[in-house]
Parts: structure tokens; sequence; C-alpha cells
């Protein structure tokens, strides 16, 4: 989000979201990305609070007739809401002007007259660079947040019965609560080739972890966006992710080197296979740096004021007409 803001500052005047600002300013453009972050709280009182300011919101914005533009991460969310947050998301969609898309929402690439791809932007400038892979390391990498649909218990599981003493897993993350923690040290038990970092990382320390990986193995229940994704391969780290219509575009973008995927559950010799493969090509050919396409923070940012001018012009916060 701070990157996709600085990009944007030199020809919209952007804010992150206040409620203050939210109910009581004037603003030509609402943009939201994750809604479920403003219907829910610590505990059932807040979550209710957030949800009744969150209804509020929406009259503000049907009587203001605030433009409304929305990027989607995801299908849908991950972890499932309560039938009101599901009524309040409704609504939203229904005075949604424009839709962003950050990989086409079906396999012919098509979408809608009100919808756009927008693809995520790299972390390149972020992050200390990490020189592409040249040699193999012995080590296989997860990170970012632990929550159930990661699947970072399976992957712990799975390694544990994968008998090669050459290979070690480093996992790194902040689970989302204590028992999704208990979950994945179960998982490893007393295994000494894994080795567990249950704490956000700063941008150097992740950089590091990443530098000392051969292969960054994030075994999703399913793919469709990953920040951890492109970060992975913003550092130049081939990655192992569940195969879909997104990660094979992604393959395609990037190419297969650097792209490789599985289908259904994880296993240990997925994960021994795909190890094996990216070893091969560092030892023989090497790595170049990842090549993107329109992943730029320009071009990104370029995008978006195009869709919040069209946005503006022609829809004007209106309910659309493909909802109820």
């Amino acid at each position: 989000m701070r990157l996709l803001a600085e990009s944007l500052r030199p020809e919209a005047d952007v804010r992150f979201f206040d409620w203050r600002v939210a109910l009581f300013s004037r603003y030509d453009v609402f943009h939201v990305h994750w809604p479920e972050h403003l219907t829910r709280g610590a505990g059932f009182l807040r979550t209710a609070a957030k949800s009744a300011l969150f209804a509020l919101l929406l009259v503000v914005i049907m009587c203001r007739k605030t433009v409304v533009v929305r990027t989607l991460h995801n299908r849908a969310p991950h972890e499932q809401g309560s039938p009101v947050e599901k009524l309040l998301h409704r609504t939203l969609d229904a005075i949604t002007g424009s839709t962003i898309h950050l990989v086409p929402p079906s396999a012919d690439g098509m979408v809608g007259l009100r919808d756009v791809v927008v693809p995520h932007g790299h972390y390149r400038s972020e992050y200390l660079p990490v020189e592409p892979l040249r040699r193999a390391t012995g080590t296989l990498l997860y990170f970012g947040h632990v929550r159930p649909y990661k699947g970072v218990p399976r992957l712990c599981a799975q390694f544990r019965s994968l008998r090669r003493e050459d290979l070690r897993l480093e996992v790194v993350g902040r689970p989302m609560n204590r028992r999704i923690a208990d979950e994945v040290r179960a998982a490893a038990g007393d295994e000494r080739r894994i080795r567990l970092t249950l704490a956000e990382l700063s941008a150097d320390d992740l950089s590091r972890a990443l530098r000392d990986a051969t292969l960054v193995v994030l075994p999703f229940e399913e793919f469709h966006n990953s920040g951890s994704v492109l970060l992975a391969l913003s550092l130049n780290r081939p990655v192992l992710v569940p195969r879909s219509e997104a990660s094979v575009l992604l393959q395609r973008e990037v190419g297969a080197e650097w792209v490789h995927t599985f289908t259904g559950p994880l296993t240990a010799e997925v994960i021994g296979r795909t190890y094996d493969a990216v070893a091969d090509h560092a030892e023989e050919q090497g790595f170049a740096a990842v090549r993107f396409d329109g992943r730029d923070w320009s071009e990104v940012a370029a995008s978006h004021l195009d869709v919040y001018r069209h946005a503006a012009r022609d829809g004007e916060g209106h309910v659309r007409s493909d909802h109820p």
C-alpha cells in the first residue's frame, strides 16, 4: 500500500484509511482493498462496533455518490465472516464502480466493462538486493504470515518424512494466533533439520533469509495472488506454489524455471523433486534475474489513475447494474 501511495502522490492526494476522515471528509474516490479489515475486530464488541461504523460509511458513500474502487486480492476472504459482514460486503460490491483484479478473473483473460487487470507491483526497491542463484544452498524457505489456509503444518510434516540429510527447512513468519503456532510446532516436532522463527522479520533479515534459500515453498490451499510469491521472485528466488490459473499465468510471464507448481496436497516427493530441479538448473545454467511484465510501480500507479478517472467520470457511485 505504501509503494502504491508513493507512486500515486505526484498525481493524486492519497490518504490512508481513517474512520474520521472516511465519515466526515470529502474525497473523490474510496479505494478499498480488504473490506474485512473494516468489519472485524478483536472480540465480539469491537467487531460489532466496526460493522456499525462500516454500515454508516456505506450510507455516507451512497448519499454523497462517492466513487468506489475495489481491488480484489483474493476470490473470497480466507477466513469466513458473519452473515452481517457478508451482507455489508454485498452492499459494498453493489455500489462499487470499478474493480481492479491483480490477475485475470477467468482463464480467457476477459473482464467486465467496469473491471480492469492491474498486476501486483514488485518489491525490488524495498529489500536488500539478492544475487540470482548460482549454487544450491540446501535450504528451503517458507516466509509470510502463518494462517490456516497457508498449509505450514503440512509443509513441516511432509518435510520431516523426507529422508534427506542434505536439506533444511526454514519457516519464518508471525502466526495468526496461538492455535496455529502450536500446530506448526507440533508438526515440526524435534526435527533438527527444521528451524522455526515464528515472528515477523525486518526487511533486511528477510532479504538474508531469501539469500540463503534455494527454493521458496508456499503450500497454500489455493493460489490466486500472493505478495510473498512476488517478493520471492523480486529477490530472484524460485517458488513452489499450487497449480492454478493464476500460477500458470505467472509461470508464463517469468518462466517455468522460476515458478514450479504442484497439484493436490503437497507431498515430500514433490518437495524433494522440485528442490533437485532447481538445484540442477542453478549448477548447470545458473539463474539470471527475474524479468517482470508491467510490474514497475510507475506503471501500476498510471493504471490506477486511469481507473480512478474513468470511474469518477462514468460511475459517480451509482449502483452497478450487474448486482441485485
